[in-house]
């Protein structure tokens, strides 16, 4: 009973924004602009629906107007947002206390004397007070008994209408991300489907009252009447603004599969900034393996050059050697002068490259240190660069 419950609900609110949709349309090909807002619409929709729809096979008559052929109780404006619960309640309502001749005939009376075609309560009130043919009209005395002995009925079915506007509410909850504004929405239909629940009790109440005051109850009732289309009015609008709602939500969701696309190439490009860095890393170990290879082989030069420089200290100590001999041999030394200028110039010769090659080392030195604090900040690079991509 439950899901027939919600099944009708359902239908009904999509009848009504198919019609919303329709009178839309209308709107702009006639018009050849959009509607202003949702109350022009519901303007529009409103005289459409209340417009008389006369029967094109009647003949008019007198204080009468042609309608269609059916059942009287379709005919109301209102008859199809009842529930089946609420369709059956006043249907049996009108059939045990009148013919169906006087319903038609009551019925073909209404608009003539109000302008307008009646809702359900509009009807029921007029036949009540109709002074047509009463084939089957009960006592003002039992209507009102019935009418007491019906109360817990009409209060079990406004807990069943509770209990489906609570079921769709539900549906609409679970489609809308936006749980704070709906929630409010629900907050207030509840707070206006209890307003109406009161008012219908009061209406209830006022039928129970003497018929010397009828007349009056009728006007307090015209007002409740219309403080209750208001309120289906604020209903509709509300259903419009989740409407809205929803439309915001589809937008946030395909905004986050964009933000979500955009993450995974972010995760993409740092996956390939990682090899990079690895890519670099190696690279400079393999700089530093040579660095140090070429560092070894300019120590081992180094210590040729030592060898040299060696060398050229025993070369002194010869030289010092042979200056003492010479210091004794006088006449030999004037004899190997010429000798002793060609070992000469062969020691200046040596000096050069010694000082040649002392030059060298110093240069290579240089260039060794360059090596070092060029490999240190190629070094202290990379690690920044893997330490950001870690981050």
């Amino acid at each position: 009973m439950a899901a027939n419950g919600n099944s009708v609900v359902c239908d009904s609110y999509d009848r009504t924004v198919e019609k919303t949709r329709l009178v839309r349309n209308v709107i702009t090909e006639f018009t050849g602009n959009p509607p202003k807002d949702y109350q022009h619409i519901h303007g529009v929709k409103t005289v459409i629906e209340n417009y008389p729809h006369p029967n094109i096979h009647s003949v008019p008559s007198s204080h009468t107007i042609p309608v269609g052929p059916g059942d009287v109780w379709e005919k109301m404006t209102d008859w199809d947002q009842l529930t089946p619960a609420e369709q059956n309640s006043n249907k049996n309502f009108l059939l045990e206390r009148f013919a169906v001749d006087d319903l038609e005939l009551a019925y073909d009376e209404y608009y003539p004397k109000f302008g307008k075609l009646p809702t359900v309560h509009d009807y029921r009130v007029f036949i009540l007070n109709w002074e047509g043919r009463r084939h089957k009209k009960r006592s003002l005395a039992q209507m009102k008994q019935d009418l007491e002995t019906k109360d817990d009925s009409i209060h079990q079915l406004s807990n069943r209408e509770s209990n489906l506007r609570l079921a769709l509410d539900h549906t609409v909850m679970h489609s809308v991300n936006q749980q704070g504004q709906i929630n409010n929405l629900l907050s207030d239909n509840e707070s206006l489907n209890d307003e109406n629940s009161v008012l219908t009790t009061q209406r209830n109440q006022l039928s129970n009252d003497n018929r010397g005051s009828y007349e009056m109850i009728i006007g307090s009732l015209v007002v409740i009447i219309t403080e209750n289309t208001q309120l289906q009015t604020e209903n509709t609008q509300k259903d419009s603004t989740i409407s809205e709602l929803q439309t915001e939500n589809t937008q946030l969701q395909t905004e986050n599969t964009q933000k979500d696309s955009k993450i995974k190439n972010l995760n993409s490009e740092t996956k390939n900034l990682k090899k990079d860095n690895i890519l670099l890393y190696q690279k400079l170990e393999e700089t530093t393996e040579i660095c140090e290879q070429k560092d070894r082989q300019l120590r081992i030069q180094k210590i040729k050059v030592d060898d040299l420089q060696y060398q050229m200290s025993e070369t002194g100590d010869r030289i010092a050697r042979l200056e003492k001999v010479n210091e004794d041999k006088c006449d030999e030394i004037n004899r190997l002068i010429g000798n002793n200028d060609e070992q000469a110039e062969h020691i200046r010769e040596q000096n050069n490259t010694i000082d040649d090659l002392r030059h060298r080392l110093q240069e290579q030195e240089s260039i060794n240190r360059d090596l070092y604090s060029q490999i240190a900040e190629l070094r202290q690079l990379v690690l920044a660069q893997i330490g950001a991509a870690e981050e």
